[in-house]
């Protein structure tokens, strides 16, 4: 089964008082209370959710074992991820530094072949040796090639599907009437985990009161699950 972060269910810091857990317990119960869902069965499950989470986080003693299994998972995750993209960030500069050397070999290469040609003329017509290529002329040459280089390089651009989405908008269920923030669940107390232009177009998953559940693309480029406000959005 897996861990639940009963803190984000109540919307709640990890560090907060019993004072602060027992008043978001009370809202959300009041809120997701099985009498006003009319049988929604997400909205079901939330509350029994909620009440689990109040459970764990009112007990003091369980509340400490809670709080070390969860910084204990936190730990590990971060730690992977640091590991994963510092692997990915090693391999990307070696990349670009053999990108770079390969372009600056080419342009003395082709430097050098110039060079002989015109030595050759000048021996020819007895005038005085070429100039050697001096070390500011160097730097300057290479800070140009780098210039060149980056202003050049190809950026990725997550931003095409939802040109796309924008474009065939009449196809789905929903467009966006505005920028519109992802949530990670149907509660705007929950946390933001990307956001969608004006204009989008999207097919539900799953509707509740005020939320809609649509399928999203996120800052990493990969397709996400999150909730958008009813009122930010209209139907086609």
């Amino acid at each position: 089964m897996a861990f639940k972060n009963y803190y984000d269910t109540l919307g709640v810091q990890q560090n907060a008082t019993q004072a602060e857990i027992r008043q978001a317990y009370r809202k959300l119960s009041i809120k997701f209370h099985p009498d006003k869902n009319n049988g929604d069965a997400f909205l079901e499950e939330m509350f029994k959710n909620i009440n689990e989470a109040n459970e764990i986080l009112s007990d003091p003693i369980i509340r400490k074992e809670y709080d070390n299994t969860l910084n204990n998972l936190n730990q590990s995750f971060t730690k992977s991820y640091q590991d994963t993209y510092n692997s990915e960030q090693t391999e990307q500069i070696r990349e670009d530094l053999k990108k770079m050397f390969d372009l600056i070999t080419l342009y003395f290469d082709k430097e050098r072949t110039a060079t002989k040609k015109y030595i050759g003329l000048v021996n020819a017509q007895y005038i005085p040796k070429p100039r050697y290529l001096t070390a500011p002329k160097f730097l300057w040459t290479v800070l140009i090639m780098l210039v060149i280089y980056w202003f050049f390089k190809p950026l990725p651009d997550f931003s095409s599907r939802y040109k796309q989405q924008q474009l065939n908008s009449n196809s789905y269920e929903w467009v966006t009437t505005e920028k519109a923030d992802v949530f990670s669940k149907p509660d705007v107390s929950s946390s933001i985990i990307g956001s969608v232009p004006l204009g989008t177009g999207f097919n539900s998953l799953r509707e509740t009161n005020y939320f809609i559940k649509v399928t999203f693309i996120d800052d990493n480029g990969n397709d996400n699950e999150g909730f958008i406000r009813k009122k930010q959005m209209k139907k086609n």
